[in-house]
């Protein structure tokens, strides 16, 4: 696969909450930037939040520079492991896929404990919340009147998964069964002393160019290919 030079100025294209440093920069998005796009998605979706949600575009460039490590507090601990193999890739390295899928799927089965990933969605026949939300999409098809289960579901979906009555809480306990909530697994402190797990590089932060060390070699990179691509011509 040939790899065409990384433009000087790229427009940009992108969601703020969900995009990488090095798109906020303007700067050619790679094979990389995608992953940082799938790994603040995870974030959020297991924390319920990012801390830069809600801020305009050039304070959420600098939060998500800024806030490092601390970003994974909540998530699971081997969510380590992407964050720092994301750090030490620039325009012109291929992520390990390999590696990135298999500690996803890690810890989704251990969030599941010992379930598997070919399951129902919660909101599939015999999904985990599957009778929870049908229970709520016929009330609300009663209240309604002509409109069907059907057309209310999708947003019945989102409404369910916050149970709105104290009894609606128990009845959700209860399905779930007597389960241990062992809560977040990545505590502040944790994830600051990720270095430390990982050996003791010093995390300077990312650079201009790719959002990754600034000890890098994606400046010569940038500068070497800027260079054949003059000669060919």
């Amino acid at each position: 696969m040939v790899l065409r030079p990384p433009r000087a100025f790229v427009r940009f294209r992108g969601t703020l909450r969900f995009c990488s440093i090095a798109v906020h920069r303007n700067e050619e998005p790679g094979f990389a930037d995608d992953i940082w796009s799938a790994f603040y998605t995870f974030v959020e979706m297991v924390t319920g939040d990012l801390p830069w949600r809600g801020m305009d575009r050039s304070k959420v460039e600098e939060c998500k520079t800024t806030v490092g490590k601390d970003v994974m507090v909540g998530c699971p601990k081997d969510t380590v492991i992407i964050y720092k193999h994301l750090r030490k890739l620039n325009y012109f390295k291929t992520p390990d896929y390999k590696l990135i899928m298999d500690t996803f799927a890690g810890m989704v089965l251990k969030a599941k404990k010992g379930g598997t990933l070919k399951g129902p969605y919660d909101w599939e026949p015999k999904g985990a919340f599957y009778k929870h939300i049908r229970d709520r999409s016929e009330r609300i098809a009663q209240a309604m009147g002509e409109s069907t289960e059907d057309e209310i579901d999708e947003k019945v979906v989102v409404e369910s998964t916050q149970p709105q009555t104290l009894q609606e809480a128990r009845d959700v306990a209860t399905e779930f069964g007597e389960e241990e909530d062992e809560g977040p697994s990545l505590t502040l402190q944790e994830a600051r002393d990720v270095a430390t797990e990982f050996g003791e590089e010093e995390d300077e932060g990312p650079s201009l160019v790719g959002g990754h060390s600034k000890e890098d070699s994606t400046f010569q990179d940038v500068d070497r290919h800027q260079h054949t691509s003059t000669m060919d011509v």
